[in-house]
């Protein structure tokens, strides 16, 4: 017990809340949640840990040391569940440090964000369904765990998408990672078709290769 998690909520729009296991009974998980109580019959999915299997249930009751999830069964998936791939987004972004909960209500539900000023990072980035990795160029002040307002747009769709996001961490370099928390409606789903076509793209390019030297060969 007292295994930190990342708690998602899936309903119109997915969210992730960091939370802590402090209690097992059976098939029922107390989750300790920091962002406060969710409402019963929430569905729900964490993962203990990067090579544990995924967990899914739904919220049965809260407690008074945590939200109460049912179990109702795993999935052990056999690679990424998003996969992750390396192509252009136009993102923008804004640093929420003062009055995160309303700027984010305010950002997914009007489109508002908290200043006339956003960041934009280069076009090409790694991404997947659930965070992104891209280049600092104004080399931010940024640290784990500061949240962002984010908007994104994939090349042939012009609606933006609206989502919240923490960083993660700074890796080596100037590269920034960062994982989606909340988002609008068909927001992941589009994000997840844009890659799986840049994969089948790739695919296809392989493909069409017939010389040179093969992968066993370097």
């Amino acid at each position: 017990m007292g295994t930190a998690v990342d708690l998602y909520v899936m309903g119109a729009m997915m969210r992730s809340m960091p939370g802590t296991i402090v209690r097992k009974d059976g098939a029922e998980l107390w989750v300790d949640v920091t962002d406060g109580a969710l409402d019963d019959g929430e569905a729900v999915c964490l993962q203990t840990g990067s090579d544990s299997p995924w967990l899914y249930g739904k919220v049965i009751r809260n407690d008074t040391i945590g939200v109460v999830i049912h179990v109702d069964g795993t999935h052990s998936p056999d690679r990424r569940e998003f996969s992750r791939v390396w192509g252009p987004l136009h993102m923008r972004f804004q640093v929420c440090t003062n009055g995160y909960e309303l700027a984010a209500r305010r950002w997914l539900k009007q489109g508002e964000g908290v200043g006339v000023r956003w960041q934009r990072p280069p076009l090409f980035m790694d991404f997947s369904g659930s965070g992104a990795r891209f280049e600092d160029r104004d080399d931010l002040s940024l640290e784990a765990d500061d949240r962002l307002l984010v908007g994104l747009r994939v090349p042939g769709d012009q609606p933006e998408h609206r989502l919240t996001a923490r960083v993660v961490r700074r890796l080596d370099g100037d590269q920034l990672a960062i994982h989606f928390l909340e988002s609008t409606p068909g927001t992941i789903a589009g994000l997840v078709d844009f890659a799986e076509k840049i994969q089948e793209q790739l695919v296809e390019l392989l493909g069409d290769d017939d010389g040179g030297d093969s992968f066993d060969d370097l």
